[in-house]
């Protein structure tokens, strides 16, 4: 049988610098699965020159990893700061964290994501082309759930508006975003760098209170009428794929695969699986401005504060959970800290373990790291890269991504790990949860179902830009598919868009509540507690673990005496795009059997594997849209803002504090 390779580098419209090789059988356009590798051809220096500072300066030089998720790596900062310093936010604090969180990560990312850098692929110009009976069946598909609020005919109209530059949908798209960012930008002072974010609360001046909360609400109204608009689309796209979109004629997956409703088995739904059964990682998304988050810190020892981190993440809006095969195994935060491994087999660093300081065998509960289980030297706490650059080889090392895994509570065994969008709708569907609606906002999840409830939310803005539907009140209902692809993935990111704007919506209210509280109260508007001196004369610990756009987001600092001694940082993408081991994994994680038996492959090769290619074209004009649309269905970001440089250097200035606030006060 004849065959093609397929060598995608780079992959455009993500972040960073991302290849992609796989060799396709010409004829079944089935992947080679020992032939996919996914690798990273960028380092990034970020942990390597933290250390020595201190540690609350990585709340503003981890921001710069990313300049579209900068928030996301300054609030993992933050948390792990707060840890090891023992003090958080006080409610209004952790309110105002979470309301400007939302804005600027993750209702700007995914509005950004979903229609101009995922959406091209599913626009008329990439379908009609190298698709074309979809798109002419497109035409005809007028079965639409939400055309009311979105106000389309059929899929061809939707597809038409997603064309990069002209459609309405990417134009539209550019505009919200930024309606995003300044509302994020009210409480933060800038995006994408915080500015206000510090140990133990947040710096923003409330002075003029009732502007900050009324210029944030409208902002919101018109994001509301938006993200409906948005989720509207994606639904009913997705919808199309699901139930009428399969493989061309002659073309089949040979793979095993998940059976769900009425799902036909050639449907495109199963292109870019992961895994046969979930294996996820949530950290949950949006502490509880009146839970135990607040009292973790109230000034408490980092022990305690790590301890009673269980508890806290437990209240988080979006659950926290680790799930393999399906099954949640553990809700606590500190599982996801002692679980994780991290090994440089494959990729451009040297083994190094034995030359580095043991810095942590046990968690700060006592528990033993890896659960005594794995060498502690593949722990965060404990690892400092050592870069090797070296030519690139399929067969040794390819890339500069870590090899992460999980030893799965209870179980105790390795696997490779997915997080993402569709990890926290997972958690949120099959875990369930309800929030009672709030100002016309709300969601009661469960039994693989999400309902939610999206306020009015007219405006001169929204009337001139959206359909008279995304203004009024509504209520939609999701169908969570258990088990991961190329397009449930998208699908997750535009619900996981709306339960954000419920938790935009939660947060503003619970602000102006105890905002109100407070003064009709006679009391002090604060916001936050002092961490100076707290880190002195000891050692102590820190992690802080939530859910960026893409993903769980994870940060792990030693500080001693108020100086860095060790720092590391864990992107989304680190963990999906990590490269293939047999040597770190537990046999049999997958029924699905990609590839050699019991190797250890990631998200990223593993839905590449599992991909057919769709294109109705000669295999000499395949273009791998298949394998882009399964990549940017995770939303990489390779974090290639700053690299190491190797060679003549000069020291330009010397900044000795890069943090001035304590936190905002109004007696």
């Amino acid at each position: 049988m004849p065959k093609k390779e397929l060598f995608l580098d780079p992959v455009t419209r993500i972040e960073g610098h991302l290849g992609v090789r796989a060799i396709v059988d010409e004829d079944t356009g089935v992947v080679d699965p020992d032939s996919v590798r996914v690798f990273t051809t960028m380092y990034s220096g970020f942990e390597v020159f933290l250390r020595g500072r201190p540690p609350e300066d990585a709340i503003h030089i981890a921001s710069r990893i990313c300049g579209v998720c900068g928030a996301s790596h300054a609030s993992a900062a933050t948390i792990a700061n707060d840890m090891a310093y023992g003090v958080s936010p006080t409610p209004l604090g952790v309110a105002l964290r979470n309301m400007a969180y939302a804005m600027t990560d993750h209702i700007y990312d995914h509005s950004l994501i979903l229609n101009m850098l995922e959406g091209p692929d599913y626009s008329e110009v990439v379908v009609s082309k190298m698709t074309p009976s979809v798109w002419e069946e497109a035409k005809r598909y007028d079965d639409l759930t939400y055309v009311d609020i979105h106000g389309y005919k059929t899929v061809a109209d939707i597809m038409k508006d997603l064309n990069p530059i002209t459609g309405k949908i990417w134009k539209l798209a550019v505009k919200y975003q930024r309606i995003a960012r300044e509302a994020g930008v009210l409480i933060y002072g800038r995006h994408p760098h915080p500015s206000t974010l510090i140990p133990g609360g947040i710096s923003t001046d409330l002075t003029n209170a009732d502007y900050l909360f009324t210029a944030y609400l409208s902002r919101l109204v018109h994001l509301t009428a938006w993200v409906k608009f948005v989720v509207a689309i994606w639904h009913d796209l997705w919808k199309f794929f699901v139930y009428a979109v399969g493989l061309p004629d002659g073309r089949e997956y040979e793979f095993k695969r998940p059976s769900w409703k009425n799902v036909p088995k050639d449907s495109y739904i199963y292109n870019g699986l992961t895994y046969y059964k979930p294996i996820l990682v949530s950290a949950g998304l949006f502490d509880e401005p009146e839970g135990s988050y607040t009292e973790c810190g109230a000034y408490r020892s980092a022990e305690d504060f790590y301890a009673c981190m269980d508890k806290a993440a437990r209240e988080r809006l979006i659950p926290l959970a680790m799930i393999y095969k399906g099954e949640v195994v553990s809700q606590n935060y500190s599982d996801i800290n002692v679980s994780e491994i991290e090994h440089p087999l494959h990729t451009f660093f040297e083994d190094w373990k034995g030359k580095q300081p043991l810095l942590a065998d046990r968690d700060p509960k006592g528990t033993p790291i890896h659960y005594g289980k794995f060498d502690v030297e593949y722990h965060p706490w404990n690892m400092m890269v050592i870069p090797a650059p070296q030519k690139l080889s399929w067969d040794g090392k390819y890339t500069w991504i870590t090899h992460i895994r999980k030893i799965w509570p209870k179980v105790f065994e390795i696997s490779p790990y997915e997080v993402g969008p569709y990890a926290r709708i997972y958690a949120l569907a099959y875990i369930g949860k309800k929030l009672e609606n709030i100002a016309g906002a709300g969601f009661e999840a469960g039994d693989g179902r999400i309902k939610l409830w999206l306020p009015r939310s007219a405006s001169t803005i929204v009337a001139r830009d959206l359909p008279a539907g995304a203004w009024s009140e509504v209520e939609m209902v999701f169908e969570i598919p258990p088990f991961s692809s190329t397009i449930n993935r998208v699908y997750a990111r535009a619900i996981s868009l709306a339960i954000v704007v419920v938790g935009a919506w939660y947060n503003l209210i619970k602000a102006m509540l105890l905002y109100k509280k407070a003064r009709e109260g006679g009391q002090a508007i604060q916001t936050s507690r002092d961490w100076r001196g707290r880190g002195a004369g000891k050692r102590t610990l820190g992690c802080g673990f939530l859910e960026a756009p893409r993903g769980m987001v994870a940060h792990w600092l030693v500080q001693e005496n108020q100086k860095l001694i060790n720092y590391q940082v864990h992107s989304p993408t680190t963990s999906n795009a990590s490269p293939r081991g047999d040597k770190i994994c537990t046999a049999g994680y997958d029924v699905s059997k990609p590839g050699k038996e019991g190797e250890c492959v990631s998200p990223y090769e593993m839905s590449v594997i599992k991909t057919v290619i769709t294109e109705e074209t000669k295999p000499e004009m395949w273009t791998g849209l298949d394998i882009a649309r399964v990549v940017r269905s995770f939303d990489p970001c390779m974090a290639c803002a700053a690299h190491v440089q190797i060679g003549y250097s000069r020291v330009v200035k010397k900044i000795r504090m890069l943090l001035a606030p304590v936190g905002f006060t109004i007696h």
